[in-house]
């Protein structure tokens, strides 16, 4: 906790079946609102055109998490059940912290030209970049994916960090920082 208080920006990932890591994330926001940190939450798992909806329930409901996950269609979106990651929406909530949509719809298909290339989604990786890329998505599915999926994957990620380090700017203001919760 007090190496993650020192940081603007604190990336949380997960097995994304295993509460107990949901639960260790949201133990960890607790400990970073305890050290007197003030971030916004980014969920990977919410689509950026469901910030309208979510913004909403959370200007209706500012303590109560419970119905988030509806009113964002998370049954919807292919993540495992809101439950297992309400008690992180549930700290934030408590707090009063914001709590944003950070991934792009549509696997970053439908960026807008002008925001492909100011996030630099028009550049070409280099072989060596592109070939960590790969690398770390094969291992990070365990291997399992046919390798034929795996170079289309890489312009999927690709897509979806640039998106979520966007949404994370936006989101912290440039002041309060973000912790970013990622499967």
């Amino acid at each position: 906790v007090a190496a993650a208080a020192r940081s603007d920006y604190i990336f949380l990932g997960e097995n994304h079946e295993n509460p107990d890591h949901h639960r260790l994330q949201a133990w960890l926001l607790r400990g970073l609102i305890d050290k007197g940190r003030r971030p916004a939450i980014v969920f990977e798992m919410i689509e950026e055109t469901r910030q309208p909806a979510l913004a909403a329930y959370q200007n209706n409901n500012p303590l109560d998490a419970t119905g988030l996950g509806a009113a964002v269609d998370w049954g919807k979106t292919g993540w495992p059940a809101w439950p297992k990651y309400q008690p992180i929406a549930d700290v934030a909530f408590e707090a009063g912290l914001p709590v944003f949509a950070g991934n792009p719809a549509n696997h970053g298909k439908s960026l807008s030209a002008a925001r492909r290339t100011r996030l630099g989604l028009d550049d070409s990786l280099s072989p060596s970049q592109r070939d960590a890329m790969l690398e770390t998505i094969d291992a990070g599915h365990c291997r399992l994916v046919p390798k034929r999926h795996l170079t289309p994957m890489v312009t999927i990620q690709r897509a979806r960090d640039a998106v979520l380090a966007d949404n994370a700017q936006k989101a912290s203001g440039g002041k309060r920082g973000a912790v970013l919760i990622l499967g």
